[in-house]
């Protein structure tokens, strides 16, 4: 087993006050407590976002599905011998986990798993030995990590190495998020926060678990994206890879090259379930501006403004195009609206930026830009004609679905371009 561990992505659902159910003893499975909590919903909003993760497993703990003071059933003695029962288990191949952490050996399952999804389970050293037999005799498979309580870390290595799992949905409580966290062990926290709020001291929040120690310090997030529907909020985070003593303990160890780089959004499949066209259009944008970010952020600080082929154009320059060219297809040219010099990105019929603007602000104008042209496309049918103006240059005006599978096509060949400059340099490539 290598240090080289899944993608985490910690996804949640919480009400505005951080609540992540109505009290300490209701689970959300409980129909009557999904009904009240139902009532913060607004028509199930971002419903797709796991299928967009696109994770071959979810990870949950075992307070979904038990009380939080539940105790073990007293599950019969074993009839496998211990070099068995202690071994990991695994009597089934699957596409997709459902992985749970029950190292108190609390939950006495009736759901093991269909044809797309089967169930998994976590448990340690000192997990009951009859609960080890159940899930044997269930045909459930599971992993020993761990002595006293379950190893996540190990969990996740397992979950790579041995059942060749690339990325990871926690889906979970409080208890489980704030071990993952405190560990060093998530990428990307996405975060749904609905339109209510619920209240109550010891009412569960997205991270529970011990307190801060008064030393440390709050883990740090570096925002992603934001996203609207419907009243609910969907906000992305890359967890700080770069501050070892943001989760208030020593750093954890090394988890490979690909985690001490920046977190990039995964590729839109196009099996990936999606409620409508526009979706999948939004999809690919966002994917395209996080994939040239990625680049622009891989290269070292002198090849961002140093160009390597004849035609002379820098990646910060290319960076700013595309920012401009997104103002001026969708605010300036579909909406019509006044936009200051929205030809900015160039001088003298070339590419420019000027020396004194900082990539940290050419980012930050992509993503600011980024959330301005998802709004107009969300807002707008794809047969919608744009307005008149001096975009158009005379011509009629074009539908939303010209103009973005205009910018579709401005940011695959662009970004192909930008593949080659940084392979040259050293940087991050795509495909």
């Amino acid at each position: 087993m290598g240090d080289d561990l899944p993608e985490v992505v910690l996804t949640t659902v919480v009400s505005v006050d951080g609540r992540i159910t109505l009290g300490r003893h209701e689970r959300l499975l409980d129909p009557a407590v999904g009904a009240r909590w139902s009532t913060m919903a607004v028509g199930g909003p971002f419903e797709t976002r796991h299928e967009q993760v696109g994770a071959g497993a979810i990870l949950e703990g075992s307070g979904s599905f038990v009380d939080t003071d539940a105790v073990a059933p007293d599950w019969p003695a074993p009839v496998v011998t211990d070099d068995l029962l202690w071994c990991d288990h695994l009597p089934a191949a699957a596409r997709r986990w459902f992985v749970v952490a029950d190292g108190r050996g609390r939950v006495d399952w009736s759901f093991t798993g269909d044809a797309d999804l089967r169930l998994h389970v976590l448990v340690c050293r000192s997990t009951p030995p009859g609960y080890l037999q159940r899930l044997r005799d269930l045909g459930v498979g599971y992993f020993v990590v761990g002595d006293d309580h379950v190893d996540l870390r190990s969990a996740l290595a397992r979950l790579r190495d041995l059942l060749g799992v690339a990325c990871v949905v926690a889906d979970s409580g409080g208890t489980l998020n704030a071990s993952l966290l405190r560990e060093g062990l998530v990428d990307v926290i996405d975060v749904v926060t609905l339109p209510g709020l619920v209240g109550g001291a010891g009412t569960p929040t997205m991270m529970d678990g011990p307190p801060l120690p008064p030393d440390a310090t709050p883990i740090r997030l570096r925002l992603l994206d934001v996203r609207v529907e419907r009243d609910a909020v969907r906000t992305r985070y890359a967890v700080d890879p770069t501050d070892p003593e943001a989760a208030g303990t020593p750093a954890p160890p090394a988890r490979g090259d690909r985690h001490a780089a920046r977190v990039s959004l995964p590729f839109p499949e196009p099996t990936a379930p999606a409620s409508s066209t526009t979706e999948v259009i939004v999809r690919y944008l966002d994917y395209f501006r996080d994939q040239l970010a990625s680049r622009i952020e891989s290269l070292p600080e002198s090849e961002q403004r140093t160009s390597r082929l004849p035609s002379g154009w820098t990646p910060v320059q290319l960076l700013n195009h595309l920012t401009h060219v997104e103002r001026r297809w969708l605010e300036w040219g579909f909406e019509g609206v006044p936009v200051a010099d929205p030809w900015g990105d160039t001088r003298d019929d070339r590419w420019f930026v000027d020396d004194a603007v900082g990539v940290a602000d050419l980012l930050a104008a992509l993503r600011a830009q980024a959330r301005r042209s998802n709004e107009i496309i969300e807002a707008h049918a794809l047969a919608d004609l744009g307005r008149p103006g001096p975009r158009w240059d005379g011509a009629p005006p074009a539908t939303l679905e010209r103009v973005v599978l205009h910018l579709l096509q401005e940011y695959a060949r662009h970004l192909g371009h930008l593949d080659i400059v940084s392979e040259l340099a050293g940087g991050r490539t795509g495909e």
